[in-house]
């Protein structure tokens, strides 16, 4: 499945109720989607003045009002009737800007009432739920974890079963020899840390026989100190060393990662007729 287009991101976020494709258009379609954000978003026509916006239906004969309809709004770009097929729209340029620049003024008349910021909160504190790894996510059910550090948010889990959900963490600690608490989201903290660690030495190629205190008392230190229990806390040292390598090693590949999705992927404004990163 492909990425959504920004238009259809815009149509979800105000719960736009038909399907919309603008690449397999019918024009009925298009009619039905001008009416619906005018009567339902931007409202700029007294409803007697909306009549022939919605009661006529021949393209040809409800271009004009449709142009003139932009041209209220402020749109100033050239807007010829699109080529037609049968009655599918072949959508060029020009179609494709008028479409999107009134979507986008709908969703500024969408987020401009009072209830607008509460919309807005709400949308994108779903959009960067769904952007943190499943570590920092929310059990449904399952009693609020510690703090993030550095930005005081909970740490949450959202799934569709919370029970099969517990059941795999259970099995998960069992594996691991870890004690359950009754803080979920630590006891994953825990499970993850450990799973780190033993990335870290070779354990995960070679399913592990032994319990982590015996694979750590076999994890060769490279000199030794003379003391059984220094030496421990010196193999201790460098495995805790050898996963903040790590864990800053996925950083950058993070950070490169995004920052090549801005460079190679510049946002577009169409209704300012300017292309770049801002």
């Amino acid at each position: 499945m492909g990425t959504k287009s920004r238009l259809i991101v815009k149509l979800e976020a105000m719960s736009y109720p038909y399907q919309f494709d603008i690449e397999t258009l019918e024009f009925m379609n298009f009619h039905k989607l001008v009416v619906w954000l005018e009567d339902t978003q931007i409202r700029s026509l007294p409803e007697e003045q909306r009549v022939g916006l919605k009661t006529v239906t021949v393209p040809q004969q409800w271009w004009p009002i449709f142009v003139e309809y932009c041209k209220s709004l402020g749109y100033k770009k050239p807007l010829p009737l699109p080529k037609l097929e049968g009655t599918t729209i072949k959508a060029d340029n020009n179609f494709r800007m008028a479409v999107d620049w009134l979507v986008g003024k709908a969703i500024r008349y969408f987020y401009a009432d009072e209830d607008g910021a509460t919309r807005y909160n709400e949308g994108h504190a779903k959009w960067v739920q769904s952007q943190r790894p499943l570590s920092q996510q929310m059990v449904s059910g399952a009693k609020p974890g510690p703090k993030a550090a550095g930005n005081g948010m909970q740490q949450s889990f959202v799934v569709e079963d919370a029970q099969d959900f517990e059941a795999s963490v259970n099995e998960l600690c069992s594996t691991l020899n870890i004690r359950r608490t009754e803080d979920l989201v630590s006891d994953l903290v825990l499970a993850s840390r450990l799973i780190k660690q033993l990335v870290a030495i070779g354990a995960v190629k070679n399913p592990p026989q032994k319990t982590p205190s015996e694979m750590l008392r076999d994890l060769p230190l490279g000199f030794t100190t003379g003391d059984p229990k220094l030496d421990t806390a010196c193999k201790l040292l460098r495995v805790l060393y050898t996963v903040d390598l790590r864990d800053l090693q996925d950083k950058i590949d993070e950070t490169l990662v995004k920052l090549q999705n801005i460079t190679g992927d510049p946002k577009t404004d169409t209704r300012l007729g300017k292309v770049g990163s801002g």
